[in-house]
């Protein structure tokens, strides 16, 4: 597009040029009967650009009648120069916010598709990712895994739309057959496993979708699952009673201090049942106070 808006003339900004649609659909009509010859020679390109050209020009051309846009807006910059740019400085940190909240939306989404309790799932993700937070010399994962444990929380109860009985295999399912929004293939069979052990049954030989990770991936599944029981047991009773938490760690436990607004028996002894593995992965009995 950068040589099309030099062709055409499009107007100069500082950082990019601007086409409008009637300079854009004038230039596409007059060169689409040409030959890939007479387009070299015309506009002064090489044969491996225009090869791909017209094709390229039509797709944009379908874009404009398919939408209400008056112009294109074409920055100075390739792809490759961009994604240079990135590998050498870090992404910036505004897209990087503004992409990780559309990846939490697509997820969110595929909830509210499901008739999850929202208020349940975000409540339960929040006090995973404060686990997550809290245990990072314990964990060592990466930082994309805690978004893996957000969106895997947030979707931990999506299989009770099929039936309550087996949900976590039910959620698995649903997982595995959705695009979640900039999370790829690899991303979503994690956190469909996470998912699928949130609740009773530890991974097994058996399991095959489990099995046939790589091994840094079932290391992961195991430790984000381990948080997410203990963060789904702490609102056993989807009532939210336990807030603010504050996590300390000793040699042996992780000791969880919180705010309480009522009755938390119940959340008392999902914690006792639901705790066992984070103690057997971690090695730390998670105690609540």
């Amino acid at each position: 597009m950068r040589l099309t808006a030099t062709k055409i003339g499009g107007k100069e900004e500082e950082m990019y040029k601007i086409i409008e649609k009637h300079q854009f659909e004038d230039f596409v009509f007059d060169i689409q009967h040409l030959s890939v010859e007479d387009l070299v020679s015309r506009l002064q390109i090489s044969y491996n650009d225009a090869e791909g050209l017209l094709t390229s020009l039509l797709t944009y051309l379908i874009f404009f009648e398919r939408t209400s846009a008056n112009q294109i807006i074409i920055p100075n910059v390739s792809i490759r120069e961009g994604m240079l740019v990135n590998m050498t400085m870090g992404p910036d940190p505004l897209v990087k916010r503004e992409f990780y909240s559309q990846i939490i939306a697509s997820a969110v989404g595929i909830g509210r598709k499901y008739h999850f309790d929202e208020n349940h799932a975000t409540h339960v993700a929040s006090l995973a990712l404060k686990l997550f937070d809290n245990l990072k010399e314990e964990h060592g994962m990466i930082p994309h895994a805690r978004l893996l444990l957000e969106v895997s929380a947030i979707l931990h109860d999506i299989g009770s739309y099929v039936r309550f009985s087996g949900h976590h295999k039910h959620g698995q399912y649903l997982i595995n057959n959705s695009e979640i929004f900039g999370l790829n293939r690899d991303d979503v069979k994690i956190i469909s496993n996470v998912v699928r052990y949130h609740r009773k049954a530890m991974p097994s030989s058996a399991h095959s979708s489990y099995t046939s990770l790589p091994w840094e991936d079932r290391i992961r599944v195991l430790k984000l699952s381990a948080m997410l029981r203990v963060a789904d047991a702490l609102d056993r009773s989807h009532t939210r009673r336990i807030g603010n938490l504050n996590i300390e760690k000793t040699k042996d436990e992780v000791i969880l201090k919180c705010d309480c607004q009522g009755d938390i028996s119940l959340e008392r002894l999902a914690l006792s049942a639901k705790g066992a593995m984070f103690e057997e992965v971690f090695g730390l009995k998670v105690v609540l106070v």
